[in-house]
């Protein structure tokens, strides 16, 4: 009973993630590539897939697409996908109990039934082709027809059988989406170099290492890539048409894992700084680590905003630029939700500020987030739109959004400028964060009079503490124009701004912050070495 309730965050959100167009294309991307050296037929990534696409879609056209399109249901291959996960699977139980319940009925019904289709399409799509070319291979070197059946239907749930889980496995999975996926991933890896090193390492060093290595020379010395934060480092390729940024996703676990390496070995190989590498191998494993530690989604955001970090982006929920000991209402972005900051300020306006019952904008959004996925940002989006409409609140002339508006070509987006996620303002901050007691230390004993601890303490520090106050009080500064910019609602000589206005004003500003971030961080960098 405690499972499931428990598990119902875990639940929406694997639906939320799954069931959107910013899902499915990427993942059709993922799927084809890892299907390339992750089975034991010929597959030609992209060609293969779109075949399977057009064959599911054209069977009722195509008598013998249909029959092969039952032989892979009868096979069992859809039921390894995500979306099987959450729904009772043909292989848990007696297949006389589960289908003689009642009768069967479309599962795809109701407002998400497009999106399952369009997610079932971009999981099936790769699988089916896979069952269809093992089915063929079978029956040509002479199986019989239930062994070419279970061999197709094999390698298609083995792509990735994320229904594939163990007791324990499935416990955990009940509570934290995605945990067997990851297990299973990484199992799979090592299933394929075992059974075929060859093919596995030949398929890999192409649709793998050689795009890395064509990224890396796009972007080894491009500013604005060094800014973007590591999680999208490591999960996407990142590239610029018109000096626009974009990402393209890499397959999870091999892709994340081979490319990272690659690319750091390549800075290493580029800058000869031992220390860059293991720095590296060191977060790698750390972040990596992350995705299997089995906190239940019921609680991660909580403790997230306990503890002012996101495990998925390794970065502070709130902006460690922003003023401390502000009202809870005001604790928010450029980038949160009108709809929470609403609702934190009727609910603070009710309970009172200092109520256990209090919460901050940014704090409450990211528990939303954190428990509806993509889908929830699209619920967000048009709350937003009608409490601005029905003139509930004023129309903030929030700042243009640079990330598309448009489903699918959203998935590909990068923002403009990073913002508060940029390397740079996030390393100033933590390498400020590790001299903050010390220069704290400083002045209490200044005040006090005790110039003798002053002068140990300042030895310990070695940096010149005025100077990166300098730093730290420049950076505030700006964050609080930011802020101004966002609320202004018309300019000094009368003018209205417009969204376009606001988003150019704050990138400047956005890039100034990171200016002198990245000044601060040279600035430590040079002292450290004398």
């Amino acid at each position: 009973m405690l499972l499931h309730y428990l598990g119902a965050p875990a639940r929406t959100l694997r639906a939320g993630a799954i069931l959107t167009p910013d899902f499915a294309v990427p993942n059709f991307f993922r799927d084809t590539i890892q299907a390339s050296f992750l089975n034991k037929v010929g597959f030609v990534p992209i060609a293969d897939s779109i075949i399977g696409a057009f064959n599911i879609i054209t069977k009722g056209n195509n008598k013998k697409t249909m029959e092969m399109y039952k032989k892979y249901l009868k096979s069992g291959g859809m039921q390894s996908t995500l979306l099987a996960v959450d729904r009772p699977n043909i292989f848990d139980g007696k297949v006389y109990d589960i289908l003689s319940k009642g009768p069967v009925r479309n599962a795809d019904r109701g407002i998400l039934a497009p999106f399952k289709a369009l997610t079932r399409l971009s999981e099936e799509m790769t699988r089916f082709r896979i069952f269809e070319k093992t089915y063929k291979k079978a029956v040509e070197k002479g199986l019989t027809e239930k062994q070419a059946l279970e061999r197709g239907g094999f390698e298609a749930r083995n792509l990735l059988d994320y229904a594939r889980r163990g007791s324990l496995g499935a416990n955990i999975n009940r509570v934290v989406p995605f945990w067997t996926a990851r297990v299973g991933g990484l199992t799979r890896i090592y299933e394929a170099f075992r059974d075929q090193p060859g093919r596995t390492s030949a398929g890999i060093g192409a649709y793998i290492v050689l795009p890395t290595l064509g990224f890396y020379m796009l972007n080894y010395d491009d500013k604005d890539y060094k800014e973007e934060p590591e999680w999208l480092k490591q999960a996407y390729w990142y590239f610029k048409i018109n000096n626009k940024p974009y990402r393209f996703p890499k397959p999870f676990e091999v892709g994340t894992l081979v490319s990272s390496v690659v690319e750091k070995s390549l800075d290493w190989i580029r800058t000869n700084e031992p220390q860059e590498w293991k720095k590296f191998t060191k977060d790698f494993f750390i972040n990596n680590a992350k995705g299997f530690n089995p906190i239940p989604t019921a609680i991660r955001p909580i403790i997230e905003n306990l503890t002012n970090y996101s495990f998925f982006r390794g970065a502070p929920i709130v902006p460690k630029s922003l003023d401390k000991n502000l009202p809870n209402k005001f604790y928010y972005t450029e980038y949160t939700s009108e709809t929470f900051k609403l609702l934190s300020k009727t609910l603070n306006g009710l309970v009172g500020d200092d109520s256990f019952f209090a919460t901050k904008p940014i704090h409450a959004e990211n528990v939303f987030r954190a428990w509806t996925g993509g889908i929830g940002r699209y619920v967000i989006d048009t709350l937003d739109y009608a409490i601005i409409k029905a003139k509930i609140i004023e129309d903030p002339i929030k700042p243009t959004d640079t990330l598309s508006k448009i489903p699918v070509i959203r998935a590909f987006d990068v923002r403009d400028v990073p913002g508060y996620s940029a390397q740079s303002i996030v390393k100033f901050f933590n390498e400020y964060e590790k001299v903050e007691t010390i220069i704290n230390g400083i002045d209490f004993a200044r005040k006090a009079g005790d110039l003798e601890e002053v002068q140990k303490l300042k030895e310990i520090l070695i940096v010149d503490e005025v100077q990166l106050l300098k730093y730290r009080e420049s950076i505030k500064d700006i964050d609080n124009q930011i802020r101004n910019i966002y609320n202004l609602k018309e300019f000094p000589n009368g003018d209205i701004p417009t969204p376009d206005e606001k988003r150019e004003l704050i990138d400047d500003y956005y890039k100034l912050m990171i200016n002198f971030a990245q000044q601060a961080l040279s600035y430590l960098e040079l002292t450290r070495k004398k």
